[in-house]
């Protein structure tokens, strides 16, 4: 249960708070695709 002051809301940031953030979902979403298409890219060296 939600308390009645609980807001969905995130906390607003600083820009150089939000620029930081942008920066480590960049590098997440980047190490997941790597680990996504390395497979493949072993698979296609391999022969």
């Amino acid at each position: 249960m939600k308390e009645p002051g609980d807001s969905d809301k995130q906390p607003e940031l600083s820009p150089e708070e939000q620029a930081k953030a942008d920066r480590a979902v960049k590098i997440l979403y980047g190490v997941m695709a790597l680990f996504i298409i390395l497979p493949f890219v072993f698979l296609i060296l391999r022969k």
